[in-house]
């Protein structure tokens, strides 16, 4: 197995630095918030702010990663997240910090993640063959996890002691080597940008037609985005419900951490290991043992059995979840990659808050119907697009 380039290697540490200053970021904000208002509203309507131009820009900020050169757009997009925490920095060392500023650096905090995540999905198949996408995607994803473990307690202990101005400090160091990293990485031959004639909205439509009309990237991409609406919101409100009925707050850091664990043993089966099933039959085979899994959480179990089950479905999660991207990277045209990652970020960040919902609702009915209701729809789902994918294939 060919050993990762140390080009990717330095990115990896850029990102994984920036990863720890993003949890600690995540952590200090809603604190801070709460302790100059005291108000759960103001503290949600924050995260809002942060998190509808997010949503609503990532779009935008694909079509800009493949007008111009990807490594640029992360760097800028970094520098304007270091930036607003360089802001809070002083604005809290001035004693002139209100809520009017905070809703303001949210917005932009956010704005500029909406550019950041597709830039940096484009930039690494510039950086490693293509054989090596899925350990380098891996690699990413698992240091994301590990971050969010490590980091939100380290976090959270930074913030008892000294308070957020540090971690807020921290943020911005970790940035500031992140933008050196990038900005500092040889320019390869797969960092050419081919400008387009169009403007960036036709852009972003030719983009989105671009989705459509290629039907395996549109089954893909439903598929993808189906799994996340099913497994977030069951996971994420229904295990909560069911460790408050049946566990207790410590069979719920039980199952949360079985999930963990399980999603960083699938990540690292994918860097290792890629199916001999093409895409689409990887993804449904998924899609029915994550259906199944889920399905299983309705069951009387106790909690070590329970652990297990959680446990399966995070590795299968993160398994798949590093195959979809890799392919992708792959597959899809360079002066596109962008755009259809962008869309991948939309059927992952975008369908959460759905989810979210819909399994709040439905948990007020118990956990059971959430869990069958949740897998039994998956697997239709990946039954229906199967056949749709092999009708396709027959006819061709």
């Amino acid at each position: 197995m060919l050993r990762l380039p140390s080009t990717f290697r330095r990115v990896w540490l850029g990102t994984t630095l920036a990863q720890l200053g993003d949890v600690g970021f995540m952590l200090a904000l809603p604190w801070l918030v709460l302790q100059m208002t005291g108000s759960s509203l103001a503290l949600g309507s924050v995260m809002m702010a942060l998190a509808i131009p997010r949503a609503l820009l990532m779009l935008v900020g694909g079509a800009v990663s493949d007008r111009y050169a990807a490594r640029r757009v992360l760097a800028v997009a970094g520098a304007v997240q270091a930036l607003c925490a360089v802001a809070i920095v002083a604005l809290l060392h001035a004693d002139a910090m209100n809520l009017a500023l905070l809703y303001g650096l949210a917005f932009c905090f956010g704005m500029a993640d909406a550019f950041s995540e597709p830039a940096l999905r484009v930039v690494l198949p510039e950086l490693v063959a293509a054989e090596q996408l899925p350990r380098a995607n891996a690699l990413l994803q698992a240091s994301g996890q590990l971050c969010l473990l490590a980091g939100s307690a380290v976090g959270g202990a930074a913030i008892a002691h000294w308070g957020v101005l540090p971690v807020f400090v921290f943020h911005v160091a970790s940035y500031a080597a992140l933008i050196a990293i990038v900005l500092y990485l040889p320019v390869s031959a797969g960092a050419a940008v081919q400008a387009g004639e169009d403007g960036l909205w036709r852009e972003i439509v030719n983009g989105l037609r671009h989705v459509w009309h290629d039907r395996a990237l549109r089954s893909l991409l439903i598929s993808f985005a189906g799994i996340n609406f099913c497994v977030v919101g069951a996971t994420q409100i229904g295990l909560v419900v069911l460790a408050d009925a049946h566990y207790g707050s410590a069979g719920l850091g039980v199952l949360m951490a079985c999930v963990a664990i399980g999603s960083l043993a699938g990540l690292a089966l994918a860097a290792q290991w890629q199916p001999a099933a093409g895409i689409d039959a990887t993804v449904a085979g998924a899609s029915i043992a994550l259906g199944g899994l889920l399905a299983g959480l309705a069951l009387p179990m106790p909690l070590w059995w329970m652990g297990v089950v959680a446990a399966l479905l995070g590795a299968v999660a993160g398994f798949v979840n590093v195959l979809v991207v890799s392919w992708l990277q792959g597959q899809v045209r360079s002066d596109m990659l962008g755009r259809v990652m962008s869309v991948l970020g939309l059927a992952s960040a975008g369908i959460v808050p759905l989810s979210l919902a819909v399994a709040g609702v439905v948990a007020g009915n118990g956990t059971s119907p959430l869990f069958l209701g949740a897998g039994g729809l998956l697997v239709l789902m990946a039954v229906a697009l199967r056949m749709v994918t092999r009708r396709r294939a027959q006819a061709a």
